[in-house]
Order: structure tokens, then sequence, then C-alpha cells
């Protein structure tokens, strides 16, 4: 298996493209160009920054192996499902917009459970259903246009004390479903739109059924 270790701090100005092998960074890596992952392997125990946007595609799996990869641009997963290890971080950062687009699966391997941290937009359109076997915490806006996800292992929504923005869920006509054994914890900010919520909720912040109009059933 073909192997890029980064063990020091770099800048990659211009694309890069990962279609198979594994790229290893230990320590900060930046990259100023769109990044396309088609399939294979994040792996290290650094963060890897897509300043300029990030395009998850490709009909193989995407493992993400201890690493924080964090999206501060425009990011797009079109195809393929996304495998977490050893505690993973997939961050989408306050200035970051991570859509996903039709029904995709972020799933658990071996390890601590990854998490997917959202702090800016997160959207989810098409009709199917996308599953997060991923820890989930939400600060920002994450808005269901169309189709449904599913937090097999939770969903957390609270205030980020450094910003002025609260967090938001916006159902606009989507759904969000968590596993019978799971909690949908509303714990800062506010649910509005039209929509359906399905499993168990813990609700201390806002409800606007019906914002701006239509019917939210819970």
């Amino acid at each position: 298996t073909r192997t890029l270790h980064v063990a020091g701090p770099s800048l990659i100005s211009g694309p890069l493209t990962l279609s198979g092998g594994t790229l290893q960074v230990d320590t900060h890596l930046a990259v100023k160009g769109p990044i396309t992952w088609n399939y294979g392997t994040l792996l290290g125990s650094g963060t890897m920054v897509a300043a300029d946007g990030l395009s998850i595609g490709g009909t193989g799996t995407h493992y993400l192996d201890a690493l924080t990869l964090q999206n501060e641009g425009t990011a797009i997963w079109s195809n393929g499902s996304v495998t977490g290890k050893n505690g993973a971080v997939l961050q989408n950062s306050a200035d970051g917009v991570f859509e996903i687009v039709d029904g995709h699966t972020l799933t658990q391997s071996v390890g601590d459970r990854s998490t997917f941290i959202n702090e800016g937009l997160l959207t989810k359109s098409g009709a199917e259903t996308t599953y997060s076997q991923f820890f989930f915490h939400n600060t920002g806006i994450v808005s269901v246009e169309s189709g449904t996800l599913r937090f097999v292992y939770g969903y957390t929504q609270d205030l980020d004390p450094e910003t002025d923005t609260p967090p938001q869920i916006r159902l606009l006509g989507g759904s969000i479903m968590s596993h019978k054994y799971r909690t949908t914890e509303i714990l800062g900010g506010s649910l509005v739109g039209a929509g359906l919520m399905k499993g168990a909720i813990v609700q201390h912040g806002t409800t606007l059924p019906g914002s701006p109009i239509g019917q939210l059933t819970i």
C-alpha cells in the first residue's frame, strides 16, 4: 500500500487528490486548494485542514483513522461511505459548509468512537437516508432539506461560548431520526421548520414549528 507520511507542519498550495493508498499526518497539514477524496485512508495523530473545499466521492470506502479532518471551505459528500477508526474527528468549522447529497453512511470500525463536529452549516438533500455511527455535536446549523439524517449514536446541540450565533436544527421538509436507545439532545439553540423528528428528544431550547410554513411532527 502506498503511504505518504507528513511528519512536520506542512502546506500544500494547490489541488490534492487521494485515490487509494494512505496519507499520514502526525502534526498539521493545511491544503490551500481543492481536495478530492475518491477513496483511501487519512491517518495520523494530527490535523488536516481543507482550506479551499473538499469533495468526497468515488465508489470505495474512505477511512479516517485517528486524524482530525477539518473543513474550512465547501465540502460536498456525493458518494461512498466514510469509516472512522480510533477516535477520528470530522469537523466542519464555523466558516465551513458541508453538503450531504443523497444517502451515505458514517460507520465506525475499531478503537474509540469517532466524532462529527459541526460548527458551520451542514445541509442534507436528496430523498435517501444518511446514517451516522459517529457521535454528533452541533454548535452551528443543521438543515435537512429532504431525506433523512439518522443518528445511531445520538445528537447533541449546545451553545458555543465563543460565538454569538445560537445553534439550530432546520427541517425544510426532511427528517431527523435517532436510534431507539439514543437521544437527540437540544441543550441550546432552536428546532425550527416543517418535517419529522423521530426518537427520544431532550429539548431545552426553542421550538418553532412550521417556521416558515408547514407542520413539525415529533
